[in-house]
């Protein structure tokens, strides 16, 4: 029962969302408080025998095992928040909001209505990266491995989403395509806890998420037998209007210059661990990849709604 209250859990977490290092500092609680204006003072942990970027030694525990030992509260706590927040939909489409739409429903479009309201809720949480990404800290957004108390958290939280969605679409077979989605999610916000790339992820977790909402109201109107309505065009052009503005004609262009920093910080010697970087090269190529895919199949949706098409 403590997991149905999934906002709690996300919250009583947070001090465990940085590294113990900096628990005990006064300051810490203050920086969290202070959003959007961060304090990037405070240094990582492990500033000490041969410091690598950021300060911290580039041991792959410190890359691959230290995320998880300094954040799994917050991961893992989140994952059972999302968990207990599908439930909780469930519950309350079915005896409070929408009660004669979700009981019109075969059971597995229910399943699909409560999915779809949990990723919904999570990208309005993914919304709170917008100011900082707008307005950032001059040293988090010149220095790839400054290291952002905010950022730290709500990339700790997109974690537990993304592992959330991983078992869902294992569980559900939602197809290739949704899975690789989640995993490179999932593997890009892990490796962010190095501290690495605290503003970049926040366009990516923020920017790209303008779309999101809509993406899910369109799928619920289709849901409910609305779809031959006006305001299912209407959220469906509203869609993919911001759907092409954040992830192709920013998206792209932006992944474009970070992926030639990346390269030339690998050509420079200066990155903590190639394989991740490389990794995080490739999952963004994937990310476009899919993005292009999906943007081609909204276009002919969109054209066929409006009988542009056969």
């Amino acid at each position: 029962s403590f997991f149905r209250y999934p906002l709690f859990v996300c919250f009583v977490f947070t001090d465990f969302s940085v590294p113990p290092s900096l628990h005990s500092n006064p300051h810490f609680a203050i920086s969290l408080l202070a959003f959007p204006r961060e304090r990037t003072t405070l240094p990582p942990p492990n500033m000490s025998l041969d410091p690598g970027p950021g300060g911290i030694p580039p041991t792959w525990y410190n890359v691959l095992v230290a995320p998880l030992v300094h954040n799994f509260p917050v991961i893992l706590g989140s994952a059972a928040a999302w968990f207990a927040l599908q439930y909780a939909c469930a519950v309350l489409s079915h005896k409070v909001f929408f009660q004669r739409a979700y009981t019109a429903l075969s059971r597995d479009d229910r399943r699909t209505w409560n999915m779809r309201l949990v990723a919904l809720l999570h990208s309005c949480v993914a919304f709170t990266c917008l100011p900082g990404f707008l307005f950032p800290d001059p040293k988090v957004r010149a220095d790839f491995y400054a290291y952002s108390p905010f950022s730290q958290f709500i990339f700790s939280v997109a974690a537990g989403y993304f592992l959330w969605d991983i078992i869902i679409c294992i569980k559900f077979q939602w197809g290739s395509a949704i899975l690789a989605h989640g995993v490179t999610c999932f593997l890009v916000f892990y490796f962010s806890l190095y501290p690495f790339l605290h503003h970049v992820g926040r366009f990516y977790l923020g920017v790209y998420e303008l779309s999101t909402p809509l993406l899910h109201i369109y799928k619920m109107l289709e849901l409910a037998g609305l779809s031959n309505t006006f305001g299912y065009k209407i959220v469906g052009i509203v869609f993919a209007t911001v759907f092409t503005a954040a992830r192709i004609l920013l998206g792209i262009p932006y992944s474009f210059i970070w992926a030639r920093d990346m390269v030339q910080l690998i050509q420079a010697g200066s990155v903590h661990s190639v394989a991740v970087v490389s990794l995080m090269l490739m999952s963004n190529l994937t990310l476009n990849f899919l993005n292009i895919m999906w943007w081609i199949v909204i276009i002919k949706i969109i054209l066929k709604a409006f009988k542009f098409t056969s």
